[in-house]
């Protein structure tokens, strides 16, 4: 029972039960008293009589015939206390009752009362004693009555006084709880009319009858009334900060004293991506943190990978709250790491092709030979198209990373499309030697950019030729092993060579730009050289089509595993 009227019901219940079990343990204890001391007294005038008569008879009265009638045991003892004569047990078995309580009293003033437990007869007694004289000499009679009828007059007594309790506590806890009702009915009903009122609802609180509840009930509606009108006002300038919060181009997140949510709106769910709830990154924390202790932190930057997404994350303390700003800075970070890895990275690869080209040029200046001029020359073009090559691999890649693909998706067989980079790899005077095979169902339709993934492919299976080559080099026995299967709403591309493989901690990174299998590998020619920007364009192709793609061996060759949906 939590309500106080279940509380004040169980206390008034428990009162009486408490107030009438006493009673009654005090009334049984009164009763039991009252029965004894009659037994008492009712056995001291029984024992009186019979000493009588014993002293009339001297001695000789038949005491068996008397203790059936009375219904009681008899003894006559002797001034020494020995039993000379008892009406339930053998005298040679009993022992000397001289120190018996009620013996010596009857001996010292003539009469003497006591109940106690009887060993000889297993039983509680209630024993009394009268002296009287026979043949001059002082001897005690006394009578022994047994409690059990005692006990069970007393029991009965009890059960009835019990049974009596009961009733009148049934009797005063049906008052109680009428009276209890009857209290709590009015404050039941202004309870009713302030859930109304808490809930939304029209309503007011009812006039009462009492002179006190009416005072109670006019104070609650006015200030009923009052927080109505209050409340409105805030429900209004609430509503207009949502709209104004919601239409800003910048995440906003209001936490409350206690680091919990207070309000946030769309353009910040959608940043950190919050569809489905409102747990902030683990990154934010620190920030929170500080502006908690000291009302002031620098902004920081939230980079988030997996959404493709770089923010700024600025943080201010307002009077109920910690007031969280984010800026998508994605684009601007985006071009800026672009042209920063352009630069850094071009002018590393550069530098090897421009000055062969130039070291070139510096001996054609004194060289008057044809020959040798034209073999200078055909190297400074050789090195020209390396150059060509790389800027142009190089201009892809930036764009790939910088900017989402411009051309649209259109529909093609994605089998045609292996079929034919793989007729162009065989058809290369530098793969005669190699293998290429390809497992592929007659048709495999899909959407996307197919000039994109036909030049991510071909750089799979280009990559390919080039370890194969590195280990077999003109002799035969490499092989590249090229499949394509459905699983799912997915097309699985597996390209596999018996090449020299990857070195295990190139491994992780080989989709990196300007990283190689195999650093080791001189650009003399077609299959031997490279910039290591293949993967690094084919894995940003795959991805641009929603796809996945994965290095799954790197021992004794290389296995690579590409994932494309039929249409996204």
């Amino acid at each position: 029972m939590k309500s106080l009227k279940g509380k004040t019901l169980l206390a008034a219940a428990a009162a009486v039960l408490l107030t009438f079990f006493g009673s009654w343990l005090l009334m049984s204890r009164i009763v039991e008293d009252h029965i004894a001391d009659e037994a008492v007294r009712e056995l001291s005038r029984q024992a009186g009589l019979v000493a009588r008569l014993v002293e009339e008879s001297d001695g000789s009265l038949d005491l068996e015939e008397l203790a059936q009638e009375l219904e009681c045991r008899i003894s006559l003892i002797d001034e020494n206390g020995t039993v000379l004569r008892d009406t339930e047990a053998s005298v040679e078995r009993l022992d000397n009752h001289g120190n018996r309580p009620e013996i010596k009293r009857a001996f010292s003033s003539g009469a003497g009362s006591e109940i106690r437990y009887s060993r000889s007869l297993d039983s509680t007694m209630v024993y009394s004693a009268r002296a009287l004289s026979i043949d001059g000499n002082l001897h005690v009679v006394r009578l022994a009555y047994r409690l059990s009828a005692l006990d069970q007059a007393a029991a009965e007594g009890r059960k009835r006084l019990f049974g009596l309790s009961i009733l009148a506590a049934l009797a005063v806890l049906a008052l109680a709880q009428f009276m209890i009702r009857r209290f709590f009915r009015p404050l039941e009903r202004i309870v009713a009319a302030a859930d109304d009122i808490a809930t939304g609802r029209e309503s007011r609180f009812p006039i009462m009858a009492d002179r006190e509840l009416q005072s109670l009930s006019r104070a609650l509606d006015d200030m009923s009334q009052q927080l109505h009108e209050a409340m409105e006002e805030l429900r209004h300038e609430r509503g207009d900060l949502e709209t104004l919060i919601a239409s800003m181009p910048v995440g906003l997140i209001l936490l409350d004293r206690k680091k919990s949510i207070r309000m946030i709106n769309h353009c910040a769910r959608e940043l950190l991506d919050l569809k489905t709830g409102v747990l902030l990154p683990g990154s934010l924390h620190p920030l929170i943190d500080r502006v908690a202790e000291s009302g002031q932190a620098d902004p920081i930057t939230l980079d988030l990978p997996e959404r493709g997404l770089f923010l700024t994350v600025s943080a201010e303390s307002i009077e109920t709250g910690i007031l969280l700003v984010f800026h998508d800075m994605t684009e601007e970070h985006r071009l800026d790491l672009a042209r920063r890895n352009f630069i850094a990275d071009a002018s590393h690869e550069f530098q090897t092709p421009l000055t062969s080209i130039g070291v070139t040029a510096e001996f054609l200046m004194d060289e008057e030979d044809v020959d040798t001029r034209k073999r200078y020359l055909n190297s400074i073009l050789e090195q020209q198209r390396r150059l060509t090559s790389l800027v142009d691999d190089m201009l892809l890649l930036s764009r790939l990373e910088a900017e989402p693909p411009k051309e649209k998706r259109e529909p093609f067989d994605l089998a045609k499309v292996l079929s034919e980079v793989i007729s162009e790899h065989r058809s290369h005077p530098m793969a005669s030697k190699v293998e290429i095979t390809l497992e592929a169902p007659e048709k495999a339709p899909m959407v996307g950019r197919r000039d994109e993934l036909y030049r991510a492919l071909g750089n799979l299976i280009g990559n390919g030729v080039k370890y194969v080559r590195r280990r077999f080099e003109n002799e035969p026995g490499g092989k590249i092993a090229v499949e394509l299967k459905e699983d799912g709403d997915l097309w699985t591309v597996t390209v596999s060579d018996n090449g020299v493989g990857i070195k295990e901690s190139l491994a992780s990174s080989i989709f990196e730009r300007f990283q190689k299998g195999d650093p080791s590998r001189s650009r003399k020619s077609w299959g031997q050289g490279g910039y290591g920007l293949g993967l690094a364009i084919a894995k940003r192709i795959v991805e641009g089509h929603d796809g996945r793609i994965d290095l799954t061996r790197f021992v004794d060759g290389a296995t690579f595993e590409v994932s494309l949906p039929k249409c996204r």
